[in-house]
């Protein structure tokens, strides 16, 4: 009796004794779990904070891009005004050309006509001459002989500046001087003076009135 009680007292120490050592294994197991836990969430930590600090990285660039983008478009809008400014400028230009060549096309036009006008009066003053010649080639026929105005009487002029002979047949006066005129052919006369008879511009003589 006591020999079987010792042995199930064995027994049960010995159960006793591997249900601590599985209780001591258990939690050495579950301190083991926990710790692969913790390292795997260190981990994540770890990787989530170098996303966090990349993302902060990518916002910061992500804003200098903003910034740069707006510094274009800035830019981009300054350049559109000045070549719109250009634009009016080259517009208003062609404009002035316009007009210039305008202008000059009428200055050529009206050169055209001074000089058509001019070898019209040249042609007049030849015709004036050529009668001059006729009636006095010597320049010294007296009034008397030449045929006078239409009205068959020759009228005064004063000289209102001086004018000096530039071809044969002008007569020269100076200023002050009283002209008897033979013949009017609008811009040029034929003027009688100390003796001389001539050609004389009419815009450098007035008619004496009586």
């Amino acid at each position: 009796k006591y020999v079987r009680a010792f042995v199930a007292r064995q027994a049960f120490a010995k159960k006793w004794a591997l249900l601590q050592s599985s209780i001591v294994l258990q939690k050495y197991i579950r301190r083991w779990k926990e710790q692969i836990k913790f390292n795997e969430l260190l981990v994540s930590y770890r990787k989530m904070k170098e996303d966090s600090q990349q993302l902060q990285t990518a916002l910061q660039k992500n804003k200098e891009l903003k910034a740069k983008v707006e510094t274009i478009n800035q830019n981009m809008s300054d350049s559109l005004q000045q070549i719109n400014k250009l634009q009016e400028e080259n517009k208003k230009l062609e404009a002035d050309v316009s007009k210039i060549q305008k202008k000059r096309g009428d200055a050529d036009q009206n050169y055209k006509d001074l000089h058509d006008e001019n070898l019209k009066l040249q042609a007049r003053v030849n015709v004036l001459k050529n009668e001059l010649r006729q009636i006095s080639p010597s320049g010294s026929t007296s009034a008397g002989e030449l045929d006078l105005t239409t009205d068959g009487l020759a009228v005064m002029a004063r000289a209102l500046h001086s004018y000096n002979a530039t071809q044969p047949g002008d007569l020269s006066f100076k200023k002050g001087d009283i002209i008897t005129i033979f013949n009017k052919d609008q811009d040029w006369w034929i003027g009688h003076l100390n003796g001389k008879i001539g050609i004389i511009p009419s815009n450098y003589v007035k008619e004496i009135k009586e």
